[in-house]
């Protein structure tokens, strides 16, 4: 087995995970902060995070991420539930 990083196929699949979930992880839809901090965790990682996330789409992530957020009276802040329409 190669011991080799394959980082073009590996920004391949990070990058479709950054907008849309693929096809296939439907399922996971309401696990997609979780999947986007990993993705962008693993960018970061990789040393691409400034070059894959743009300004532009980083404000875009911030703003998803902030629509999310429930606050409360006592000042305490929860995530909402995440469904397709998000």
């Amino acid at each position: 087995m190669s011991e080799t990083l394959l980082l073009s196929q590996h920004l391949k699949f990070l990058r479709g995970h950054l907008i849309t979930l693929p096809a296939n992880y439907r399922s996971f839809d309401s696990n997609r902060a979780a999947i986007l901090y990993f993705t962008l965790s693993t960018l970061d990682v990789l040393g691409k995070l400034e070059e894959e996330v743009d300004a532009e789409l980083r404000e875009k992530l911030i703003e998803w991420i902030y629509r999310l957020q429930l606050k409360s009276d006592s000042g305490k802040c929860f995530i909402r539930n995440i469904n397709t329409s998000d």
